[in-house]
């Protein structure tokens, strides 16, 4: 292929040449007659090669031309419909004679003029619909599996596997979406949102599921599925009432089909909403509810997930027995051995700790969290501990961490485009620098912060407002204690120009 490539260097340069590859088989071709005409083409390349495979294993080698990236012999398995050790033997087989090649983890691939060589072939043999058939219903078993995987103790792994199937997921998605089969495309995209979630791939997921939105579905179970999946990507992007609305149209078709366990998943999201729209007492009623619907529908993730956000409300409300009560339930997570919810029960700690003006345990039990966290890599609970941690730091004196841990925690924000933790990560931010003595700078990062929260009607948290507001008065009594002309130089930053500071700067 690089050969048949050079060949036009006399006619186009590289750039030009790399822009034509997309019709690679066209583009590569040789008129030297001091070639065998097995060599006078890419495609003939090719199939000089194919052509020596039996007839089996010439099957099986246009068969995995659907997949778009890697992948492990399972999938092989379910798209060419053969048995484990048939799979195992032809598939080493290819490998043996370089059509296909391995890569780390026990995993395949083909080589991009391969995977376009088989692709055009099952299409000229109208098989190409039935082939994606078989994948996209693979990408849905693998991603359903993989929602119960990423809830339990082998998260990790099963982490590395979904990463590694990303460019099939989009694959499947594309093809079923464009009218392949809309409503299994609606059902791929709604069960794939907590591992959107987890790897913070918030704006990807929200275009997939505006697509899978418009789908006309009949099945009331797979219509609740697809409007809490879509409240669900809507609330970390900050669009709140949208994400409440669809919750709560997917919790009443839940209660019809007296589905408890999906009735419990849309309760928890809708009592995450209710509380980042400033409502705990609906939060908590949502929370309860679901943590009961979760247990009679034998989802313990759930019930767990709802009895630790009801903490968080306690924590924020002052209920005297919250300290006993998020014990209880965090010795309880910790034996299922999932990182995410143990992370997230010793935020409501570190949280129960700044509080209760103790930041030394508000600091060892958020920086715990942060370690649970990162070893999912679940960053949007690393940005909720980084400004846990921060604004601990800020209490202890530790300006200069606390200052790392603020900046990380907005630049992640900023990174997976989560609205909530951006504008609290400002907020930090604005505290440490106001602890520095540096007003005029704390005073600009809350003017910019509330625009932000402004723009996206994200509502400061309830347990947060007081603290914030006596910022912005001391902030605003030591402005004006200033000498006159002591300002800061040059003009306001806007959001943008903050960020690229953060970025040059840190």
């Amino acid at each position: 292929a690089i050969e048949l490539a050079a060949a036009h260097v006399d006619v186009l340069p590289p750039a030009g040449i790399r822009r034509r590859l997309a019709d690679r088989f066209e583009l590569l071709q040789s008129d030297r007659w001091d070639v065998p005409a097995r060599q006078h083409t890419l495609r003939a390349v090719i199939d000089s090669s194919a052509a020596l495979l039996a007839g089996e294993e010439r099957e099986h080698f246009e068969l995995l031309g659907v997949f778009a990236g890697t992948f492990d012999l399972e999938a092989v398995e379910a798209v060419t419909g053969s048995a484990p050790a048939t799979a195992y033997r032809l598939t080493a087989s290819l490998v043996r004679q370089s059509l296909v090649a391995p890569v780390e983890g026990g995993r395949f691939r083909l080589l991009e003029s391969m995977r376009v060589y088989t692709l055009d072939y099952l299409r000229r043999t109208s098989r190409l619909d039935e082939v994606r058939t078989r994948h996209a219903a693979h990408m849905l078993a693998l991603m359903t599996a993989g929602d119960q995987g990423l809830r339990g103790p082998d998260q990790q792994e099963w982490l590395i596997r979904l990463r590694a199937s990303v460019p099939d997921l989009r694959a499947a998605l594309e093809w079923l979406l464009a009218g392949g089969g809309p409503v299994r495309g609606a059902q791929l995209a709604a069960i794939s949102t907590w591992f959107w979630t987890r790897e913070g791939m918030l704006d990807e997921a929200a275009r997939w599921m505006e697509k899978a939105a418009e789908v006309d579905i009949e099945d009331r179970a797979v219509r609740a599925a697809v409007l809490h999946a879509s409240g669900r990507i809507a609330a970390p992007l900050g669009d709140l009432r949208r994400a409440r609305d669809a919750c709560a149209a997917s919790i009443q078709l839940s209660r019809e089909l007296e589905d408890d366990a999906a009735l419990g998943r849309a309760l928890v999201t809708l009592g995450l909403c209710e509380w980042a729209l400033g409502d705990l007492p609906a939060a908590a009623r949502a929370l309860d509810e679901a943590a009961d619907r979760a247990e009679a529908g034998g989802d313990r993730w759930h019930r767990d997930a709802a009895l630790v956000l009801r903490l968080r409300t306690a924590v924020d409300v002052g209920e005297t027995d919250v300290g006993q009560r998020l014990d209880l339930v965090l010795s309880s997570i910790r034996t299922t051995g999932d990182q995410h919810l143990v992370g997230l029960a010793l935020g409501q700690r570190a949280r129960l700790g700044l509080i209760s003006g103790d930041p030394d345990l508000a600091y060892s039990t958020a920086d715990e969290a942060l370690q649970h966290w990162q070893s999912v890599h679940y960053r949007e609970g690393e940005i909720q501990a980084r400004n846990l941690r921060a604004r601990a730091l800020v209490v202890a004196g530790q300006l200069h961490r606390a200052l790392a841990d603020a900046r990380t925690a907005i630049l992640t924000a900023a990174d997976i485009g989560h609205r909530g933790g951006l504008a609290e990560g400002l907020e930090t931010l604005a505290t440490v620098r106001y602890a520095a003595g540096l007003d005029e700078e704390a005073q600009e990062i809350l003017t910019i912060a509330d625009r932000e929260r402004e723009r996206t009607a994200i509502p400061i948290p309830a347990a947060d407002q007081a603290a914030l507001t006596e910022l912005r008065r001391s902030v605003m009594e030591r402005l004006r204690n200033r000498v006159a002309g002591s300002g800061t130089a040059g003009p306001p930053r806007d959001l943008e120009r903050l960020l690229a500071d953060l970025r040059a700067h840190g």
